[in-house]
């Protein structure tokens, strides 16, 4: 894509990186290509754009860019393999880049959703367990993509859309390693 853009003469100003997939299996059980493949879309993948597009953005002295992250990021580590460490690495990755580009005019937002009406679950083969949980943890796409674009506007490095998302991600918060 970057190379397609180059060669197109095309700047990209704006980056939105909302590719996504967990694994259903243990850890131990998985074939190292799965995790792989996870790990390259989730990290390798979302970094390498980020870094690509950069140069652009710089000269120009403005950008946007908003990584989907979650706020299993804001949760302790857990049974879902890589899924929070990856989103975990996108947030803190997203809040480090806005620090270091801001003053650049570059702003970047890690937008941590909770569950989302989409394809996920049906990717992942989760819908019937998803659709067991109440109404209220649910938010539209629409929602969440009005939220994540006004807080990459406003320069905010991290955005929980959803009152109910807000709560849940500050009540998860791990405790600090000393009260552990």
């Amino acid at each position: 894509i970057m190379n397609y853009a180059k060669v197109e003469g095309i700047n990209i100003d704006v980056l939105i990186n909302n590719a996504g997939l967990s694994g259903k299996e243990a850890f131990a059980s998985t074939p190292w290509s799965k995790l792989n493949d996870e790990i390259q879309l989730m990290v390798t993948a979302v970094t390498e754009l980020c870094h690509r597009v950069l140069p652009h953005m710089r000269q120009q002295g403005w950008g946007r860019i908003i990584n989907l992250s979650s706020i299993a990021a804001f949760s302790p580590p857990g049974a879902s393999l890589l899924y929070t460490g990856i989103k975990s690495y996108v947030l803190s990755m997203s809040q480090s880049l806005d620090m270091e580009l801001k003053p650049q005019g570059i702003h970047v937002t890690a937008l941590c959703p909770g569950f989302t009406h989409s394809e996920f679950h049906d990717i992942m083969g989760t819908r019937n367990a998803a659709n067991n949980l109440p109404n209220v943890l649910w938010q539209q796409p629409e929602d969440v993509v009005r939220e994540g674009w006004a807080a990459v506007m406003k320069g905010k490095p991290v955005c929980v859309p959803g009152t109910v998302n807000k709560l849940i991600a500050s009540s998860v918060r791990p405790l600090p390693i000393s009260l552990q």
